[in-house]
């Protein structure tokens, strides 16, 4: 079953680029849909992450999105194709899937609020589609590229939940976005 949910967000600045996005789900889903839109439309509004200071607007629309945010029960995730698995969330293609199972009880290997892994892990899958790949532990505390699997350990990183200011310049290049003044 695919829903969708109409939403605005404003982001301040001067936008350069915007994408669209669609709030959808898969499986049996116990979570307020309404919600969970309303915290992605938060996430990608900030000014700390792929937002990119308000250079960057995402804007929730009912079709035709550039791609769709996923909330699927954790025996769905394999539906999305490989690289997607019942213990993890993923990127696939257009989607970005966010497992239930972790946007309820997040990970054992995370060490931090609730609210800050969801962030985290809606800001991870986002950086894959925008171009990213994965990182590692940069020096023992030092804070963790939001592109490092932190559900899965943060090594000596310490636990971070929005992109790293080089994981921001690195998506700005990729977008070939003007060099902020």
């Amino acid at each position: 079953m695919v829903s969708a949910l109409a939403a605005v967000v404003t982001v301040h600045g001067s936008v350069e680029r915007t994408f669209t996005y669609a709030i959808a789900q898969r499986g049996a889903i116990h979570a307020d849909m309404h919600a969970f839109a309303a915290f992605v439309s938060r996430v990608y509004a900030d000014p700390r992450g792929w937002s990119l200071g308000g250079r960057v607007a995402f804007r929730q629309v009912q079709t035709g999105a550039d791609f769709t945010v996923w909330l699927a029960s954790a025996d769905e995730m394999a539906s999305f194709g490989g690289g997607c698995s019942r213990q993890w969330d993923c990127r696939a293609g257009r989607d970005i899937v966010i497992n239930q199972t972790r946007w309820f009880g997040g990970s054992l290997f995370w060490h931090g609020a609730l609210d800050d892994y969801r962030t985290m892990i809606l800001n991870h899958e986002t950086g894959h589609w925008l171009g990213l790949d994965h990182q590692s532990c940069p020096a023992p505390g030092a804070l963790a590229p939001v592109m490092m699997q932190q559900s899965k350990g943060t090594a000596a990183c310490i636990p971070n939940p929005r992109p790293l200011q080089e994981e921001q310049a690195r998506v700005a290049r990729i977008l070939d976005l003007a060099t902020p003044p």
